[in-house]
């Protein structure tokens, strides 16, 4: 009897062992794939929070470049109206960076909604690098925009005038 119980006990083992393996194999899967869309998803809102501060960005140079204008207008001297006009053109070019770089994070938001963008590890690591180079871009143009305010006060302050 206890010849036939343990080959019996084998056979159920062997038999059930597959089942098992396939059930862990699929929720493996699915916890990668939740996995996967959690991390779509939060690379989506940061696209989205770019895309924001490329609007607010682009707010922030119109002012510049108006209050340059402004400022060029009410200039004696040749040479501080064309300092402050210099100042309004990098400010509105400037303003065109974050306009361009507003629809790429938008595009890019667009494109990470897609699934075939993300099915392939090769076209994911794809997608979070050009995310991350958006990001850096944005943060790139936010620096230089500070640095116009910087310029901006510095010149109303009468530091680096004639």
């Amino acid at each position: 009897m206890k010849r036939r119980l343990i080959p019996t006990t084998l056979m159920l083992m062997i038999l059930l062992m597959p089942q098992s393996v396939l059930a862990q194999k699929n929720q493996n899967q699915q916890q990668q794939q939740q996995q996967q869309q959690q991390m779509m998803q939060q690379m989506q809102q940061q696209m989205q929070e770019t895309s924001q501060q490329m609007t607010k960005l682009m707010e922030r140079t119109r002012l510049l470049s108006q209050n340059m204008n402004q400022i060029a207008n009410q200039q004696v001297g040749d040479q501080d109206r064309e300092r402050y006009r210099n100042m309004a053109r990098m400010n509105e070019n400037l303003a065109a960076m974050a306009g361009q770089l507003k629809g790429a994070a938008d595009e890019c938001q667009v494109m990470l909604r897609d699934q075939k963008m993300i099915q392939e590890q090769e076209m994911e690591r794809e997608m979070i690098r050009l995310r991350e180079n958006i990001q850096d871009m944005s943060g790139r143009l936010d620096e230089s925009v500070r640095s116009m305010e910087r310029l901006q006060r510095q010149l109303r302050d009468g530091i680096g005038t004639n």
